[in-house]
């Protein structure tokens, strides 16, 4: 897979910030913080969500490659 063409992942600073906060609501921060959590998971798991897609398109690739060359072709010929 080409790294280069896939969207890059961070968190933003603002919810830091609001984590930060003493001004931030209870509530506010519960919230920011779960999703935060949610976020730091899914940026852990997307190397392996990247193999597990790598694989099957591999063989994909591999068993069409002559269609993937050469294009199709009118039958009969």
């Amino acid at each position: 897979m080409n790294e280069e063409d896939l969207p890059s992942l961070r968190l933003s600073s603002r919810y830091r910030r609001m984590l930060a906060s003493a001004e931030t609501d209870k509530e506010v921060k519960d919230y920011v913080k779960e999703r935060f959590r949610s976020a730091m998971q899914l940026l852990r798991t997307s190397p392996s969500a990247r193999a597990r897609f790598c694989a099957p398109a591999k063989v994909i690739v591999r068993r069409q490659q002559e269609f993937l060359d050469a294009g199709s072709r009118p039958c009969g010929r």
